[in-house]
């Protein structure tokens, strides 16, 4: 999910402009993902991170991060976030082990998305 939405961040400065095309052009064939998907899971990852915002200042430099309104805002802020808190991609995803780990631990909840035992019907 991360990993399609930084590849996204990088072909946004390549001049590609649609998450739609992203996710037509970048992904493997095999992916069922598609702007629609990919637009969801921006918004669920950049929530994740801002209600996570406090803890995740104690381990990186989060201070002028410029919260975005639409798709492309969305995008500059969670590739910001990212190289803050050392997660680097594409090619690869390196970082985010480690991030979702320290989160998990000192939290005891998840950096992305709610347990299913905390869900309401």
């Amino acid at each position: 999910m991360l990993f399609a939405l930084l590849l996204a961040v990088a072909e946004e400065e390549h001049d590609l402009k649609s998450l739609f095309a992203v996710a037509e052009k970048e992904l493997d064939g095999d992916c069922r993902a598609n702007g629609f998907l990919l637009s969801l899971w921006l918004v669920l990852c950049v929530s994740g991170l801002n209600r996570a915002h406090a803890e995740l200042s104690r381990w990186a430099v989060l201070d002028g991060l410029i919260q975005g309104c639409d798709v492309r805002g969305r995008l500059c802020e969670l590739a910001a976030t990212c190289r803050a808190l050392g997660i680097r991609g594409p090619p690869g995803l390196d970082g985010l082990d480690e991030v979702l780990v320290r989160h998990a631990r000192t939290t005891r909840r998840f950096l992305f998305g709610v347990p299913s035992q905390e869900r309401k019907a």
